[in-house]
Formats: C-alpha cells, structure tokens, sequence
C-alpha cells in the first residue's frame, strides 16, 4: 500500500475548501443588484469619450479643388513636347529649305535664261526692221 501520509493532503483539502468558499461569495455578489450598478459605473469611468474624428467629409470645395489639379495635371501633360521630334522636325525643315533654296535658284537661273532668250529674239527682230 502507499502511505498518503506524506504527501500533505490536509493542506490541500484546506486550500479547496477555501477556494469553494470563494466561489460561493463571487457567485453571490454576481447576483447582488448593487454590485453590478458599482461594475457597471466602473466601466462607464474607464472608457474614454467618444474623440472628433479626423476624417474629413467630401464637400464641395474639396471636389472644386480636385477637379483644378486634374485640370492642371491634364494640361501639363499636354503641354509637354518630345524634344527629340521636334529636333527631327526641324531636321526635315532645314533639309527642305535646302531643296527648295536650290530648286528656287535653279528656278531663277532657268528664268533668267528664258528671258535672256527673248531678249535676244526681240533684239534680233528689232535689228532685222531696222536694217
């Protein structure tokens, strides 16, 4: 047989014995009336006002000045120019103003000779009455 003698168990039955007594009276005041009006103006003193919220409503002002910056954002986005298109433009138009320079001097000397022709013809004729 084992001796239980060493183990302390008198102690032990104390302890429970003094844990159901507690329970008794924790059961008892939890029913008392008067003590859940103490609990509960406990908890309504812990918890904190209600705070003012820091989130802002949409107005109107806030969507005037949402539709300027779209506004402002889309014309910034139009007005943005690709400076290496516009580096090939002039390339192109200098190219062309070439051409069209050589064309127009070719054009002048071709024009100077017509009428230098004619000039001639209508010397020759002048000559040819006068002779």
């Amino acid at each position: 047989m084992i001796n239980f003698n060493k183990l302390n168990l008198v102690e032990t039955i104390e302890a429970e014995q003094a844990s159901s007594e507690k329970a008794a009276m924790s059961s008892e005041k939890k029913n008392n009336p008067s003590h859940l009006v103490r609990q509960k103006s406990q908890m309504a003193g812990k918890m904190s006002t209600a705070k003012k919220s820091d989130v802002v409503y949409a107005s109107e002002e806030y969507f005037r000045r949402l539709t300027s910056q779209v506004k402002l954002y889309k014309a910034q986005e139009s007005a943005k120019v690709d400076w290496r298109e516009t580096l090939e433009e002039a390339k192109k138009e200098k190219r062309l103003s070439k051409k069209q320079k050589r064309r127009a001097s070719q054009t002048k000397r071709v024009n100077h000779e017509i009428n230098a022709r004619r000039l001639f013809r209508a010397n020759e004729r002048n000559t040819r009455w006068q002779c």
